[in-house]
């Protein structure tokens, strides 16, 4: 199956198919197969979401420990993690990954500078682009305030030197849900920079976030109609 997007393959993983390229989400209803059946059996039931909790909290104490946070990030992490068993959240998907992205959220709640990316001095073989899907999936259902698009801003902004009072425009118009519908994170980034920095030449933002000069064009026509 090929990205509607970008055209790269896509790749499932538990639940979800989404593009590792573009981190386009392209499903995320449960794939029924021998593998997440067996995920189901073991996490459906979550009435003793604490038993459960003790069995696995390790993993975020390791992580915590690795990168030397704060007792209060960890405490956060924590509380995260045992919030994802009892939203049945672990359902379909590997327990250390979930722990990554209650570490991660916890940082980002914290306001602890943290990246993604540095997750791979803990595990080097880590599938970053699935642990942003996967944290921001989890944010929206424990309600958990994380400035995604934030992270992603500061990432184009080191790259291309982008002024301050660009990023605040352009996190102002990322807020609007409808005009960014299925389109990627990074598209959605790199086109509204390039739509405020106009003078720059856009392959300057597609080599930044590695995505289609034609997507980026399509949307900037979409800005500007707007």
């Amino acid at each position: 199956m090929m990205c509607p997007e970008c055209k790269n393959q896509v790749i499932s993983k538990g639940f979800e198919i989404f593009c590792p390229k573009c981190s386009l989400i392209i499903e995320d209803e449960p794939i029924i197969n021998k593998e997440s059946r067996i995920y189901q059996e073991i996490f459906s039931d979550l009435t003793y979401p604490d038993r459960i909790f003790e069995g696995n909290k390790r993993d975020v104490e390791l992580i915590c420990s690795f990168f030397k946070v704060p007792s209060f990030v960890e405490k956060e992490a924590l509380n995260i993690f045992r919030a994802c068993l009892q939203k049945k959240l672990s359902a379909g998907r590997d327990m250390e990954n979930l722990a990554f992205v209650s570490f991660y959220l916890a940082t980002q709640v914290q306001k602890f500078e943290f990246n993604l990316e540095k997750l791979r001095e803990f595990d080097k073989d880590v599938d970053v682009a699935y642990l942003r899907f996967l944290a921001k999936k989890t944010s929206e259902v424990l309600g958990t305030t994380v400035a995604f698009k934030d992270e992603m801003i500061e990432t184009f902004s080191k790259k291309l030197k982008i002024p301050r009072n660009v990023l605040l425009k352009a996190k102002d118009l990322l807020k609007n849900k409808e005009l960014f519908r299925n389109k990627s994170e990074k598209t959605r980034v790199a086109s509204v920079l390039y739509f405020l920095s106009k003078k720059r030449p856009l392959i300057e933002f597609c080599r930044a976030g590695n995505v289609s000069p034609e997507v980026v064009k399509n949307l900037v026509e979409v800005l500007e109609n707007g």
